[in-house]
Order: structure tokens, then sequence, then C-alpha cells
């Protein structure tokens, strides 16, 4: 099988299995393995392994994946490990920077090239290993300071002579983050500009590693799944995860919810002489009250998203307010119309029809307003928006 596949296989295992498997597999194949699972998983299976065993597994691991897997682990732990691993220092380089920034995404097993070396010498460091290529399609280029100055392809390389400086050959433009950024800019630069990987550098400019775009993938899903558990009020759950945690992580928003919804039974307490003499009032109340909530969610779905995507300059949150009390008007003008003559025509009442239309339209209207105004206030007070849920 692929090991994307055996990986698969593997999380199907009891724990006992998966150790007495692991004991059957040689190191390499175990780190290929690992490369398709949740570093937070491969800690859980590895916390009882002899240290010997897991420093031969994430000596043949890739830094960036032996990086993740440790930062899961005890610090007196990872400490064991790494004076067993036999080249531990491309792993200490990333495991000094933040799990969150472009840093600890990043890769430092990537081809470079410096600038005064000549096309043919350039083709042999290929050759030695050509792995390395296959993922960016070329090498990058430094200084005689270790700067990032350029990037060459192997269209170019192949088809230059073999005296020429690579100096004259290369590209000279390439795009690069500082290794502080946010993981999530990074991922916004390679789907912005369609790269394959994206170079890290200091704020020298000094080349440290590369993010590759296949990781990025995985920072867009976990940042997406995040935004959606917190606009549902969960947090970070997992399906079959802990039930104490998941209690834990969704009742003080329940809470905030059961808060909210006894206010608004509050006020309607308040009209209960009104409900009495009327009682078919309280049957366009889920109605009303429903319609509001869809609004609601819409626009702040939409909101939060343009906010994680970057997508609202500076400025433009007023205009963002406007456009959605427009939308708030003519959505509760349409659905306080159509809802006005249904109740009229059911039960024959032109003034019943009137008041449940206007309160539609307000309803929607105060919806659309609210859901853009919340995030849109968070992110000014700096909070998250992604916490001003459903809920």
């Amino acid at each position: 099988l692929h090991p994307a596949d055996q990986a698969e296989v593997f999380t199907e295992l009891t724990n006992n299995k998966q150790e007495s498997l692991i004991q059957l597999l040689t190191p390499e194949e175990t780190a290929r393995v690992f490369q398709y699972l949740e570093p937070a998983q491969i800690a859980d299976i590895i916390e009882n392994f002899e240290r010997p065993i897991v420093s031969n597994i994430l000596d043949q691991a890739t830094p960036d994946v032996a990086a993740d897997i440790l930062r899961q682990l005890p610090e007196k732990q990872v400490a064991q490990v790494l004076q067993g691993m036999d080249d531990p220092d491309d792993v200490l380089a990333l495991l000094v920077h933040p799990d969150e920034t472009a840093g600890g995404l990043m890769t430092t097993d990537f081809p470079v090239v410096r600038e005064t070396v000549t096309a043919g010498n350039a083709l042999d460091l290929i050759r030695i290993r050509p792995e390395l290529v296959e993922d960016i399609g070329g090498m990058l280029v430094v200084n005689e300071n270790g700067s990032l100055v350029g990037l060459l392809g192997v269209i170019q390389l192949a088809l230059a002579r073999p005296t020429a400086l690579v100096s004259d050959i290369m590209v000279k433009e390439v795009t690069s983050i500082y290794v502080s950024k946010d993981q999530e800019e990074a991922a916004r630069i390679i789907e912005k500009y369609d790269l394959k990987f994206l170079s890290v550098v200091s704020d020298m400019n000094k080349l440290l590693g590369i993010i590759l775009v296949e990781d990025v993938v995985d920072v867009l899903e976990d940042e997406a799944t995040e935004d959606m558990y917190k606009i549902s009020g969960m947090g970070g759950e997992k399906l079959y995860g802990s039930l104490v945690n998941s209690v834990f992580r969704r009742l003080p928003w329940l809470y905030i919810n059961l808060g909210t919804t006894l206010i608004a039974a509050l006020v309607i307490s308040m009209f209960e002489g009104t409900l009495s003499k009327l009682v078919t009032l309280a049957m366009f109340l889920p109605v009303v009250a429903g319609q509001g909530g869809i609004a609601g969610t819409q626009t702040l779905t939409l909101v939060v998203r343009s906010i994680a995507l970057d997508e609202i300059q500076p400025g433009r949150g007023f205009k963002i307010l406007i456009r959605e009390i427009a939308l708030g008007v003519i959505h509760g003008f349409a659905l306080g119309i159509i809802v006005g003559l249904l109740s009229w025509i059911w039960k024959g009442s032109p003034a019943l029809g009137l008041v449940v239309g206007l309160a539609m339209t307000g309803n929607i209207f105060v919806a659309g307003i609210t859901g853009a105004a919340i995030p849109l206030i968070l992110k000014r007070l700096k909070m998250d928006p992604a916490v001003s849920s459903a809920v």
C-alpha cells in the first residue's frame, strides 16, 4: 500500500497492535507512515516506546515531521530523544520556532547553491540528491552570507553552458516570508501567487527554509476547521475524543445561549396579556425568530470568512455594515410581505398580517446589522472574530 493508505489502516488498529506492528517495521518504513498521521496521534503511540527506538524513527523522518512530533512530547522526553538521534541539528533548528509561525511550518531539507558556482557544478549537486528538486523544480540561490538572492530552475540549468555562473542565469525575484510571520500569512501568499513553495528568511534575509504547498493545504484545513468550531461554540474537538473534554468545551457556550434565550423569554412575558388576547401571535413567534437567526448567521459567516481571508481592508468596515443594512431591508420586506399575506389569508385578519409582516421585516433588518457588526467590533478589539458565534 501507499504510505498514506498504510497510515489509514494503522489508525484503525488497537494501541497494542500498533505497537506490535511498529516493532516489525524498519525505522524508515515507520517514518514514512508517520508522515501521514497527526503529530498528536503519533505522540500518543510512541509515548511508551524506548527512547532509542523513537530516536531511530525520527532520524529517518524529514526534519519538519520530526519537529512536529517532538513538539507534542514532554520536554524531558524531547531532550532524551534528541540526544539519541544521529543528526538532530536540523530538527533543533525548527524547534526554536513557535508551531503557528512560518518557521514552525518550514522544512530545512531543500536544494541550495551559491551564486558563484558554475552551472556544471550545480548540476552535479542535483545528481547527488535528485529527490530534493522534485518538490520545488529547481534550486534556491544564496550569496556568500547565506542571504537569498535568486531561484534557479532545472530547465534554465540544463540549457545553460557548464561554465556559466549561477548568478548570470538565475531568476532574481523570489517571493519569501519572514520566519516569525503567522502560518496563515504564508498560506495566503502561496495561494495568491500560485506558488509550489515559499522561501522562509530571517530579518536579515538569510535563507532558513522553505514551506511546501502540501504543508499549506494542511494549515488551511486546520484553520478552517478551527473557525468552524469557534463559530459553533465548540472549540477543538475530535469525533471520538474525550467525553469530558467535549462537555467542558461546549457547556460554557450553552450556558451563554441559555442566558440569551431567557432574556428573550422575559421580553415575551412582558406581552403575556397581548398573547392571551390573540393566541395566534404565538404561532408566528418561532417563524419570525427562526428567520432572524438564519439571516444573522448568513451574514456572520460571510463576514468572519472575509476577515479570515484578509479580504476586508482597513476602513472598509462601515461600507460593509451599510451593505448588510441594505440587504436586511430588502430581505426583510421580501419575507415580511410574504408572511404577512399568508397570515392574513390564513387567519382572515389584515391587522395580524401587518403585525407579523412588520415583525419579520424588523427582525431580519436587526439580524443583518448584528451579524455584520459583532465580528467587525471584535476584530477592532483585537479578538478572534470567529468567537462571534451563532450562539
